[in-house]
């Protein structure tokens, strides 16, 4: 499954497409989250406690960057 999510990080990179994760709650998932390269692969600014935190720090990017 790690895999299949680096390649999707990856494919969106590579189309401008910014990706994020909201509401990895689960202990067991944040590990594996690290442990696979994926917080790495990511970014620690793409990885939020919600998911309206997640939209409003990608609006403000957006909005920052025009």
């Amino acid at each position: 499954a790690a895999q299949v999510l680096g390649d999707t990080i990856n494919a969106c990179h590579a189309a401008a497409i910014d990706f994020a994760i909201a509401r990895l709650e689960s202990a067991r998932a944040q590990d594996a989250i690290e442990r696979s390269g994926i917080e790495q692969l990511l970014g620690s600014n793409h990885l939020f406690q919600s998911v309206e935190e997640a939209i409003r720090a990608r609006r403000d990017k957006a909005g920052a960057a025009t």
